[in-house]
């Protein structure tokens, strides 16, 4: 199960739609927020998070985010950056994130990195 975490209502339904597509299933949380509040039991079936990162991970966003990485350590992360920053590299070092895609970018890459990550589980 995924879950897409991505404040754009538009690409959400498109990252969303692309992952049912291809035979996943998961949901959406609109914002950080959202994401930590997913109780324990629904927690237990993710095992990927699409989690969009845009230019607040460096201010006012960066707590949540390092609650969500924590939440959700057991779980293969894959990151949707609108820039790179230092901030973003030492996420990326510190949680050993092998997956991620910058903006822009054609939405089927996404699926296949998905995909190749999954087949090599």
């Amino acid at each position: 199960m995924f879950l897409i975490i991505e404040k754009n209502g538009v690409l959400a339904e498109i990252y969303h739609r692309l992952l049912l597509n291809a035979g996943y299933h998961g949901c959406i949380k609109s914002n950080y927020g959202e994401a930590l509040n997913v109780d324990d039991k629904e927690n237990f079936n993710i095992d990927l998070v699409v989690l969009s990162l845009g230019k607040d991970a460096d201010g006012s966003d960066k707590g949540d985010i390092i609650k969500i990485m924590g939440k959700f350590r057991k779980c293969k992360i894959f990151l949707i950056i609108d820039e790179m920053t230092p901030s973003i590299r030492k996420i990326i070092g510190d949680h050993k994130i092998d997956l991620w895609l910058t903006k822009p970018f054609i939405p089927s890459e996404l699926l296949k990195r998905i995909s190749l990550a999954k087949s090599k589980d």
